[in-house]
């Protein structure tokens, strides 16, 4: 479907249209893993944003491509990616986004082994959620924070963070 939606965008020459279905193409690419396709969609996404000058959704974007490296394990270039994305959404203030985002960015953080760093992440993200009553998105949360604790050797924390994100 998003093809067709592609299609129908590139026969309109609707710059807003085609960013969006490349997006959206590029996600569906990246849920059964091929990233070969997914990276090209969500690169063209970026650049339709950048001309457009819309600086949410090229955030929005730039949380997909993260997601996508972070799947390749390339937690590195998935940070930079995700940091630059929060950066504009703080100057955007695109509350939900941030919060997402900034608990990606601790999730990045905690693979590269940067645990104080993954904690004040995931726990602003944490409150943003809360904050705004976003059940789903304090679930992912808390699970974060779990596999933070438990990394980090503090069980009963990892437990108790594990089971508030199922109660989620």
């Amino acid at each position: 479907s998003q093809r067709t939606a592609l299609a129908a965008a590139q026969r309109l020459d609707d710059t807003l249209a085609l960013a969006h279905a490349h997006h959206l193409l590029g996600h569906a690419q990246l849920q059964v893993n091929d990233y070969d396709s997914a990276e090209p969609n969500f690169r063209r996404a970026l650049d339709l944003f950048r001309e457009l000058g819309d600086r949410g959704n090229e955030a929005v974007v730039l949380n997909g491509l993260a997601g996508m490296l972070e799947k390749q394990e390339r937690y590195e270039e998935a940070l930079a990616v995700a940091l630059d994305a929060l950066r504009m959404l703080k100057a955007a203030g695109h509350w939900w986004t941030q919060a997402t985002l900034e608990n990606g960015v601790g999730w990045l953080y905690a693979h590269l082994g940067q645990y104080d760093n993954a904690l004040s992440h995931c726990q602003r993200a944490l409150s943003l959620h809360r904050e705004s009553g976003h059940r789903g998105g304090a679930a992912d949360t808390l699970d974060s924070l779990g596999y933070v604790y438990l990394h980090l050797g503090r069980l009963d924390q990892a437990q108790a963070h594990y089971l508030q994100a199922i109660d989620a």
